[in-house]
């Protein structure tokens, strides 16, 4: 990046001084060139944006995902993980999806009346450098149409979608097949 920030300054300068040469005072030359450098530099950033990179490593960062085995011949499970925020801004994460299930879906467990009920939500809420949980009997992501066959060992690829500021951002992460938590 240096070396094409050197030349670019080059180029700059050399057109620069040839055009300010011409009816310029030396001082306001020089005023007029410093800015245009430092401009310049200023355009330079190399540091990724905060859509595709914290300064100190990925924006969100997926831990101890699985997927509960479906049980007695079922198409339909539990995946289950925790999400990590390292983004200085509030997200929400919007929508999830697996490789090896026809959808997939937020939901989370309610008390209703005094029975504990599974309900679908639009988003679960990951405050700026908090966590959320996705586990039994709390939140999670329900897998619908989930391919047959799947079994113990064999591995899930989910893909979360998160939201924060106006920035979007896809983690995925391979979920391994577990009979039990």
């Amino acid at each position: 990046h240096y070396r094409l920030m050197e030349k670019r300054l080059s180029h700059v300068m050399k057109a620069e001084s040839h055009r300010l040469h011409k009816g310029f005072p030396p001082m306001l030359r020089n005023i007029l060139l410093a800015t245009a450098i430092l401009g310049l530099t200023a355009c330079g950033n190399s540091t990724p944006s905060e859509t595709t990179q914290e300064a100190t490593g990925p924006a969100f960062v997926v831990t101890d995902a699985f997927v509960r085995a479906p049980a007695g011949g079922r198409n339909v499970t539990g995946a289950y993980l925790t999400v990590t925020s390292n983004s200085s801004k509030d997200a929400q994460i919007v929508a999830a999806s697996a490789d090896r299930a026809g959808t997939a879906e937020l939901h989370t467990h309610l008390m209703d009346e005094g029975v504990m009920r599974m309900r679908q939500v639009e988003s679960v809420a990951l405050p700026a450098g908090e966590t959320a949980e996705f586990a039994p009997l709390h939140d999670h992501i329900m897998l619908f149409d989930v391919e047959e066959g799947l079994t113990e060992g064999d591995t899930v690829t989910l893909t979360l979608e998160i939201q924060y500021g106006d920035s979007v951002e896809f983690v995925s992460t391979e979920a391994e097949v577990r009979l039990r938590n």
